[in-house]
């Protein structure tokens, strides 16, 4: 993945998401195949690489009888981080995070939301450049869920790396770079945010009858993908842009008057990830 990249990981329960996460900082070996993170062989030298990765488990590990000041700096301590360096990283990560007004609390006073925010500021204490973080909303309201956010979108714009494995489609939709789907684990779809901005659009055109004639010139077309035939209409992917479409509208209407509706219809995170599902034999 790029520099100041965030990729989403996605995929049904047991696909293999926290595996990959594990594999990738040398916790665990895979199969079959190799690990190479800048240059370094992971399943070689597991540990070239800690003061340049964080990695965030779905289970989260924090210490309940230390304080959040204690934890972040123990945190810091095992990257050896000199003392002003760790002062200056608790404090703007415990601000960002909205947890510097409890910084002497013990995190077994903590609700689980804001021990999820400890162990996340924990994870990149160091400034790492390369960041696994699985399920790291797990637990957050949506308040600290949008602080988070914002945290990882500085992250990625100072040049950091972050891979993130989540079901939560609809909330990392408006961040991520890069999509992973993953199933029974084996990768099913590599994609770039860049393709989707191409001018492939879903359309859904509904009519009251005379679906035959509109059918046959839609498949005719090299630029429409048929999705789905529905008893009122049609739902299909054209590759045009909006001149284009209107052009198509125009042929379609000239073939048939009872025509009620031409939508374009927003492909989002959520569909791309059915749409892969449905194409690789999910239920």
């Amino acid at each position: 993945m790029p520099p100041g990249s965030i990729t989403a990981v996605v995929g049904p329960n047991g696909a293999g998401k926290s595996t990959l996460f594990k594999c990738l900082i040398g916790l665990e070996s895979p199969i079959q195949g190799t690990i190479h993170i800048d240059s370094t062989d992971i399943m070689h030298n597991p540990r070239a690489l800690n003061g340049k990765i964080a990695y965030l488990a779905e289970n989260i590990g924090v210490y309940d009888q230390l304080t959040i000041r204690q934890s972040l700096n123990y945190a810091a301590s095992l990257h050896l981080m000199n003392a002003p360096d760790v002062n200056q990283s608790v404090q703007e990560l415990s601000k960002e995070l909205a947890i510097d007004d409890r910084l002497d609390v013990k995190l077994s006073k903590l609700s689980k939301g804001l021990r999820q925010c400890v162990a996340i500021a924990q994870a990149i204490i160091h400034s790492p450049s390369i960041i696994l973080l699985d399920e790291p909303s797990s637990g957050l309201d949506p308040e600290a869920r949008h602080r988070v956010i914002n945290l990882f979108k500085k992250l990625q714009q100072n040049g950091a790396t972050l891979l993130i494995s989540t079901h939560l489609l609809s909330e990392i939709e408006s961040y991520y770079s890069n999509l992973l789907i993953i199933k029974d684990g084996c990768l099913i779809r590599p994609e770039d945010v860049s393709n989707a901005q191409t001018n492939r659009t879903l359309i859904k055109l509904k009519m009251d009858g005379g679906q035959a004639s509109v059918i046959k010139e839609l498949e005719f077309n090299p630029k429409v993908i048929f999705q789905e035939r529905m008893a009122d209409g049609v739902t299909f992917y054209f590759n045009g842009d909006k001149e284009q479409q209107a052009e198509l509208l125009k042929n379609l209407v000239s073939l048939n008057s009872t025509i009620s509706s031409f939508e374009v219809v927003p492909e989002d995170l959520q569909n791309k990830y059915l749409e892969s599902m449905k194409r690789n034999g999910s239920s």
